[in-house]
């Protein structure tokens, strides 16, 4: 070609005016249109933001640039693509709404280059950006991390150069933004000048967060210090499995002194219960469709050995609290109406059963059942019956949380008075369970048990991390931890009981280590500082519109839709 261009003549006029037509073209679909009104168009709009309209076929555009490539069905089911492109136009939106305000806008030039080298962007939820850019490849990703690099959050890359000779290519370009967008060129840029717009918004927000050298110390120092701990998990359900006195004496006399309580329990149980019902209580051992063939021997191993006990004569009730799974350890220890909703093979199952008979095992495909039936509750005896079983599980709830909290009481006041944490542990364990000594007992299902209260190493972990990861809210055990000596001892409420921890060993990070490294981290630690600033910015932007934001109904049914089949 560079040949040809210097023989000159008619030849290289006839060159020149054909690459002086391709640049014609180029320029006339990258110069800058007619800026499309937003809120011109009502007929079509997926998404309103106080009256402007983004239009859906700017949301499947959208919705095509964040679908990674050779993405399967459930990868975007699992992603909830729809719900997040909706929350990223509408959060651009409102982003352009503050740039036409303070007069900021992106020129051609910007666009155009951007677009020549194949650069483009797509909004997504700030809150979610870093997450979402890495897991769909909309960044640039950084080396050896499985992160973005700070600030690449929506870019995709487009093919747009010829692999020949690495330059920009009009047609290969027209295609691809066809093929990813089904738009074209003018309109293609159009949006890009948005998306390059509500960019520099938020290059500007980040920008005006400063960042001292004291307090990136600080938050590298909650980030890099580390301690170690060990965990007690002292769970309810271990006591109700095996811990509580449930005979019908003991749930009587508690009965007494929580009157209010029951009546107000069966107030919302009531509509469980229905004169005509099979009363049933059942052994659960529960699995899905995912459970694999060795786990489901394990599970059928289980259910057997409720069964041998059962048949040589434990209550049906323990064995329910026993081998059953823990929400039955609570809640199925007494009888209940069998659900219309339950597996045909267990209704036919409980249906040939004579009263206060067992059945064999039953499988489903919701796990294996081993049930007793109690008969066909009538009309007289449905309220006492049904109060008789919220009483007992509300008992058992409430005496399995007072012992776990107990447990967990006594077992620190032993730490604290020198006891060794394991030892503590197993003596308090033992003596839960009526057990003297430390040896000559035959096995006990209790001390078997995976969930029975032991010690367990935690760690390390940092400031924001959490050694307890089912604390209850306002409870900070990792915060707490780096307030502690080694050695101290904490109790912590948890969802299923308490926890209780002791500090093994705190590792500070110095000054000095930060210095080393500050050059590295302080960009990183800038940026989270102002992408946190930029998250609430457009928070308080979208609670402040949050009247005037409209979703199509089409969009709104596709997003249920996706979340259903989660």
């Amino acid at each position: 070609m560079l040949s040809f261009f210097r023989r000159g003549g008619t030849g290289q006029a006839v060159v020149m005016a054909v690459v002086g037509l391709v640049i014609v073209v180029f320029v006339l679909e990258f110069r800058a249109g007619r800026t499309v009104a937003r809120g011109n168009v009502k007929t079509d709009c997926a998404v309103e933001v106080g009256g402007d309209c983004i239009s859906t076929k700017e949301f499947w555009a959208a919705y095509g640039m964040v679908i990674p490539q050779y993405a399967e069905k459930e990868q975007l089911k699992r992603y909830q693509l729809v719900r997040r492109v909706i929350d990223g136009l509408i959060e651009r939106d409102l982003l352009l709404r503050e740039a036409d305000r303070l007069g900021i806008s992106v020129g051609d030039e910007v666009v155009e280059k951007q677009l020549s080298q194949g650069v483009a962007r797509v909004s997504l939820p700030v809150a979610e950006a870093p997450m979402l850019g890495y897991m769909l490849g909309l960044c640039q990703r950084a080396p050896m991390e499985r992160a973005c690099i700070p600030g690449t959050e929506g870019v995709r890359l487009l093919r747009v150069k010829n692999s020949k000779t690495g330059q920009f290519e009009y047609k290969i370009y027209e295609r691809e933004v066809r093929n990813v967008t089904n738009r074209s060129p003018r309109e293609f840029k159009e949006m890009q000048r948005r998306e390059a717009t509500a960019t520099r918004m938020r290059d500007l927000i980040r920008a005006r967060v400063p960042l001292s050298e004291a307090e990136a110390f600080i938050q590298y120092e909650q980030l890099r210090s580390t301690a170690s701990a060990e965990v007690v998990a002292v769970s309810r359900d271990w006591f109700a499995r095996y811990v509580i006195d449930a005979s019908d004496d003991a749930v009587a006399t508690w009965a007494l002194g929580h009157k209010d309580r029951i009546d107000e329990a069966w107030k919302s149980a009531k509509a469980e219960w229905t004169s005509g019902c099979r009363l049933v209580s059942a052994i659960e051992v529960a699995f899905d469709a995912s459970t694999g063939d060795e786990d489901k021997v394990a599970l059928r191993d289980k259910i057997e050995k409720a069964k041998q006990a059962v048949k040589d004569g434990m209550p049906f009730e323990q064995a329910v609290r026993q081998y059953g799974d823990a929400s039955g350890a609570a809640r199925d220890s007494s009888p209940h109406c069998l659900a219309d909703s339950a597996p045909q093979e267990l209704r036919q199952t409980v249906e040939s059963l004579p009263t206060d008979g067992v059945s064999p095992i039953i499988e489903t495909s919701e796990g294996f059942e081993l049930v007793k039936s109690h008969g066909i509750l009538d009309e007289k005896s449905l309220e006492e019956t049904g109060r008789r079983a919220v009483t007992r599980r509300l008992f058992i709830q409430a005496q399995a949380g007072e012992l776990a909290a107990g447990f967990g009481r006594d077992l620190a006041a032993q730490v604290r008075a020198g006891t060794p944490l394991a030892s503590a542990t197993t003596a308090l364990a033992r003596a839960a369970l009526g057990l003297k000594g430390e040896r000559g007992e035959p096995a006990v299902p209790g001390l078997d048990d995976p969930g029975r209260p032991k010690p367990e190493s935690v760690g390390p972990f940092n400031v924001h991390s959490n050694p307890i990861p089912n604390a209850m809210l306002g409870q900070t055990p990792a915060a707490r931890a780096f307030t502690m000596k080694p050695g101290e001892i904490e109790v912590f409420t948890t969802g299923d009981g308490v926890a209780v921890m002791q500090l093994s060993s705190v590792d500070r990070v110095t000054r000095a280590s930060f210095d080393t490294e500050k050059a590295m981290i302080m960009p990183r630690l800038r940026y989270a500082k102002a992408h946190e600033a930029l998250t609430e910015y457009v928070a308080r932007l979208r609670k402040k519109a949050q009247a005037g934001i409209k979703i199509s109904e089409g969009l709104l049914a596709m997003d249920k839709k996706t979340q259903e089949s989660q």
